[in-house]
């Protein structure tokens, strides 16, 4: 049987994903709407014959299947591009909501606001990024609050800004139609009530957090670390401590993932007395789990790395009442297809893009690596699981760490060796602080625990993200090296699991065509040099 026949999710979120990257290609074509319905119908209709017995069409199928995905990319990717960009009038008086905290910015302040009061035209829920000068009535914001402002909205540009990005296009994926500065007096808050919803009572949720990590006495570096593994709260995470992370190789740390998810699922497992794991209470059990960590999703503002991660946990977790093994490789593809579904401009978003791409090289490079070799004592068995898991997850991501960033941690190894287990000390223990906040003596136990672990990892990447070399400045151009890129290393993935030629041959006739490429390259440079 064919490898992807195990994976079926895997082979309906390939085509889904090239659909949004090829999307482009088909900007204003209607043709796409008909080819999407018509592809619907096509494979639907194998599918019923089949069903039926009448006859066996698994290939037509298959390949309808494929092409209706391909279209849905392609469609969902236009209908969200079109979704944000409006063409915004002259100067008016507009009514917003705020949906975010103020952010401090150099000299202004930024204001994440939602259009409310053009009912009835492409302008209402527009999203718009404002900012305003550092005043006391900026700073007394909070989300839900309706504002109203007098000025002229602009589409998002790069014009005067030299970031060595498209800026404008990154505004426009996080479905930011517009961009405006706005002086004081020219706008005020309304005297409406805010508007609640749980979205922004979540919002309000997560600053009361942070003003009780302050009364408890976290402050500095350790709140910066402790609220965004807790809570996914990183503004107050600044250059120099994220700069220290990421040339570390620990980066992934700050982010809320599946670390954070396993073990808040622990500890409520352990809450459930044994009766629990049996029949039918088994799914009181893990419904009950489930919609406690999706509570915790939402107050940390649905980070993609723990959408990824609960999105898993929810399929593993119905196969485990059902008594089913499921594929992780099946889960992580509907995870990346609900999401896309969702947002197909998530594909785009660094985040999504190293979340993914560890996992999956996790899953498929780890089991390789500890084949080599199995130690036989429980700490042998430990420290090669954490190389292994480290190796795998840096061999999927370097291409796109160097795409996006030009750098290379060479001391990643040396970084997680110390810094996973102490991050899974922190988390642990903040969760233990707020399970048991309440009493005075455990919380001071708590607290200076969690501060003292904190500061421990701190030092100890801050040490390694100090050695000689600890980054290294590495790129990668453009977007087709970093493909390239990645076919190599899976189809060296696959010859070194089945052991068939003819990965070994398509993975050196891809280095080939690469090599071909970059001569073409270098001599059209070079002759156009010489003129």
């Amino acid at each position: 049987m064919h490898r992807l026949t195990y994976y079926p999710a895997l082979r309906l979120v390939c085509p889904l994903v090239a659909g949004i990257l090829l999307s482009g290609f088909f900007e204003g074509s209607d043709a796409l709407f008909v080819w999407g319905a018509v592809s619907m119908v096509a494979a639907g209709l194998p599918l019923l014959l089949m069903l039926f017995k009448v006859c066996d069409l698994p290939a037509a199928s298959g390949f309808l299947a494929v092409a209706f995905f391909f279209s849905a990319g392609c469609f969902l990717a236009q209908e969200h591009s079109r979704s944000v960009r409006v063409e915004w009038p002259d100067c008016r008086y507009y009514d917003a909501v705020v949906t975010d905290w103020p952010r401090e910015r150099a000299r202004s302040r930024l204001l994440q606001i939602v259009i409310s009061d053009v009912k009835g035209s492409r302008l209402n829920g527009m999203k718009v990024y404002m900012y305003v000068p550092k005043d006391s009535a900026s700073e007394i914001l909070s989300p839900g609050d309706v504002i109203r402002f007098y000025g002229r909205i602009e589409k998002p540009d790069n014009e005067g800004l030299d970031l060595g990005f498209d800026y404008a296009a990154l505004l426009l994926r996080k479905g930011v139609s517009g961009t405006l500065w706005v002086d004081a007096g020219h706008w005020w808050r309304s005297e409406e009530s805010p508007v609640s919803t749980l979205e922004f009572r979540f919002a309000r949720l997560r600053r009361k957090m942070l003003s009780l990590y302050r009364n408890w006495g976290i402050e500095g570096d350790v709140l910066a670390v402790v609220s965004a593994v807790t809570m996914g709260y990183k503004d107050l995470v600044y250059d120099g401590l994220r700069k220290t992370y990421s040339d570390s190789g620990a980066g992934h740390l700050l982010a809320v993932s599946g670390l954070h998810v396993g073990i808040l699922y622990a500890f409520l497992a352990v809450l459930f007395p044994p009766f629990m794991n049996v029949g039918f209470r088994k799914w009181v059990k893990e419904i009950s789990i489930m919609v406690f960590l999706w509570g915790y999703a939402f107050v940390t503002g649905f980070p993609i790395s723990a959408v990824r991660s609960l999105v898993m946990f929810s399929i593993i977790a119905v196969c485990r009442c059902t008594g089913r093994n499921g594929a992780p490789i099946n889960s992580l593809s509907v995870a990346a297809a609900l999401i896309l579904i969702h947002d197909p401009d998530c594909l785009y978003d660094v985040g999504f893009q190293l979340s993914f791409l560890a996992v999956l090289f996790i899953l498929l490079v780890q089991p390789m690596l500890l084949a080599v070799w199995s130690p036989e004592s429980t700490i042998g068995r430990y420290v090669w699981g954490m190389v292994t898991v480290s190796i795998a997850a840096q061999v999927g991501t370097a291409p796109a760490v160097m795409y996006h960033f030009s750098s290379f941690p060479t001391y990643f190894l040396l970084a997680n060796m110390l810094a996973v287990p102490l991050m899974f000390l922190v988390v642990s223990v903040s969760v233990f602080l707020w399970m048991l906040c309440w009493i005075p003596l455990i919380r001071c136990c708590a607290v200076g625990f969690l501060c003292f672990l904190v500061r421990q990892v701190n030092a100890f990447l801050d040490m390694v993200a100090c050695l000689p070399g600890a980054s290294l400045t590495i790129g990668i151009s453009d977007a087709g090296t970093v493909f390239l890129t990645y076919s190599v290393l899976l189809l060296i993935c696959f010859y070194i699991k089945e052991r068939k030629p003819r990965y070994a041959v398509a993975a050196l006739a891809s280095v080939a065509v690469w090599c071909v490429i970059l001569l073409f390259e270098t001599v059209n440079i070079g002759v156009y040099k010489g003129f």
